[in-house]
């Protein structure tokens, strides 16, 4: 079974490598584009009373003013390449803000 920080270790080198994506929070100073992931939760699976099998469950929302922002692909490129599941859950307008907001939910073992 992996433990917690080990499952850190590809989010955080994986989307670590896109300039443009912050954890948990953007910087102060940060402009449109930008993407912000953070952690949910696991899920697991038990087996004789114990946890056998574990995997980090997270989210990542990516904000931009271009529908065809090619950045939307270098996210899903990161999650390709981490051995991430994955999926595009929505994409929305925000009426407050003129942003585009793409929404992806992910697993990592």
């Amino acid at each position: 079974m992996m433990y917690l920080t080990s499952m850190m270790a590809k989010p955080l080198s994986g989307f670590g490598e896109l300039d443009f994506c912050y954890h948990y929070t953007k910087g102060a100073l940060t402009t449109v584009p930008y993407a912000v992931w953070q952690e949910r939760g696991e899920s697991d699976f038990h087996s004789d009373n114990q946890k056998s099998e574990r995997a980090l469950e997270g989210v990542i929302d990516f904000f931009t003013l271009n529908e065809c922002d090619t950045r939307a692909d270098s996210i899903e490129a990161a999650l390709v390449n981490m051995g991430a599941a994955w999926s595009l859950s929505s994409v929305q307008f925000e009426d407050d803000t003129n942003y585009i907001h793409m929404h992806w939910d992910w697993s990592v073992r």
